[in-house]
């Protein structure tokens, strides 16, 4: 069986100057936007995490990253078996999920929901304003969404995360069946 990581012990490690309290408490009230309750509120704060690696890479490489490619796969096929359970056919399948998936539908989810705002660094909350050499990332690609499908994943299985997936997205659902939808 594989290991599974501590979330909170990794966040430990990055030397962030927020209480850790005052996290905790702030991601109470995400989880409550979001719909799901978190057996591990640490994975949604691992997935709100916006610091910085400094990999040396030319993109910025962000604490997130990997769990926000976790969540990627598991969305794309949460869209797809939803596709597939209602009668699509491969072509309508990839024409459906192509508008679902795409930075504008995740962009669109964020601003509705006040995503971004939960968003911390080692020093500061999005939602507190924090000087401009401290902002945290927010831009057409959203890597919040994406990390915190891959922490309810990680939180809840397959079938938790399903569960929240046709749940939360129930209202974009008959959007993209219907061929209807705004993005």
């Amino acid at each position: 069986m594989n290991e599974i990581r501590d979330p909170r012990a990794d966040l430990e490690g990055l030397g962030i100057k927020i209480d850790f309290d005052v996290i905790q408490n702030r991601m109470f009230e995400l989880q409550d936007h979001l719909g799901y309750r978190f057996q591990n509120i640490w994975y949604l704060a691992d997935a709100m995490c916006a610091i910085n690696l400094n990999t040396g890479k030319k993109k910025p490489d962000y604490h997130n990253s990997a769990l926000a490619t976790l969540g990627d796969t598991v969305y794309k096929m949460l869209i797809t078996e939803h596709l597939y359970n209602k009668g699509f056919k491969k072509g309508d399948i990839s024409k459906r999920k192509e508008s679902m998936e795409s930075n504008d539908a995740q962009v669109a989810l964020v601003k509705k929901y006040g995503i971004s705002d939960f968003a911390f660094n080692r020093n500061n909350f999005a939602m507190d304003n924090p000087p401009e050499n401290e902002q945290l990332p927010n831009n057409g690609h959203d890597l919040y969404f994406e990390a915190i499908v891959g922490a309810i994943y990680l939180d809840a299985g397959i079938d938790g995360c399903r569960d929240w997936f046709n749940s939360f997205f129930s209202e974009w659902l008959r959007y993209v069946d219907s061929d209807t939808w705004p993005f």
